[in-house]
Formats: C-alpha cells, structure tokens, sequence
C-alpha cells in the first residue's frame, strides 16, 4: 500500500519511538507492538523494515557527521595550542632557522586543518570554475606577442590587460 508523506512520516514517528523505548526491538516485534496498538495499525513486513533502515541510516549519518566534527575539533584545538608557541618561536628566535620552520609549521598546520576538513566533507573541494566566455586565443595570443617586444624594445617589464572579454560569435555559446 502507498502512503503519502504525512503517513509515512507519521508510522516513520510511531517506528522510531518504539526503537527508542525498546532498543533491541526487531521488526516482528513492532508489527506486533503496531496490532495491539488502539486503534490497530496493520503495516506489511517490507513496509516497516523499510522505516527500521530508514530510522537507522539516519541515526548512523548523525553519528558520522558528529564524529567528523568532533575530530576536526580536536584537530582545530591542537593546532590553536601550538599556534602561540610557533609565533614566540618566529618572533622571539636568534636562529633564522628556527624561524623559517616555525613560519613553515603554522602554514603547514593550516593547510593541513583545511585539507582535513576537505576529505571529511566539511569543506568542498572547488578547484575551479569554468566560465562559458568564449576567448579568441588568436587574438589573445598576438597581444601577448605584441607587448612582450614592446617591453623588450623599452627594457620594461611586460603587462598584459584585457579590459573586456565579449564572445565575438555566439555559437560556440549556444551549441
């Protein structure tokens, strides 16, 4: 039998509370517990060991998603307890050193927070954007040409501005 939402998530309800007044309750049992329920409810096998799954992929997404942020937490402390300590060092030090792998440290303790987050789904990971502009590498290319000779003609650093990037053709835009 279908259900709609409000249904299911009503027996959803009902499933859970009894999982969680009795925790080693099986799924037979709950019919059971369900048919001597005022007013009866009568749901099939598949139905309610549909809800138990459900119930229990919820709970072990919670529990994932805690234990996650608990050791980037620990992490997190970690790093911030050191982070004093490595300053007074770069600071403070005689030794350059000392000072550079102090300095060196406290990046490489970010990054490494960052990454952690990264691979535990705290953070996306977006390595770029593609932008649907169309470039006319050619052209691109001969201003490229074109200022590189101008700067090596005056002795001056090349630079290279593109004031506005505007397709020149669309229908390599639109397919």
């Amino acid at each position: 039998m279908n259900y709609g939402d409000e249904k299911k998530k009503e027996h959803l309800a009902i499933v859970k509370s009894a999982i969680v007044r009795y925790p080693n309750i099986t799924g037979s049992q709950i019919i059971e517990l369900l048919e001597k329920k005022n007013p009866p409810l009568k749901l099939g096998w598949n139905y309610v060991f549909s809800l138990m799954k459900k119930i229990h992929r919820e709970r072990a997404q919670r529990y994932n998603r805690t234990t996650k942020l608990r050791v980037i937490a620990e992490f997190d402390d970690f790093i911030h307890d050191l982070e004093p300590l490595l300053r007074n060092i770069s600071n403070n030090s005689k030794n350059d050193m000392a000072k550079i792998f102090a300095l060196k440290q406290l990046v490489e303790n970010k990054k490494s927070l960052i990454d952690k987050m990264m691979d535990l789904g705290v953070l996306d990971r977006q390595l770029g954007v593609v932008d649907v502009n169309v470039f006319d590498v050619a052209k691109l290319s001969q201003i490229a040409r074109e200022e590189i000779k101008k700067a090596h003609n005056e002795q001056q650093p090349a630079t290279i501005t593109i004031i506005e990037n505007k397709p020149t053709d669309n229908s390599a835009v639109n397919g």
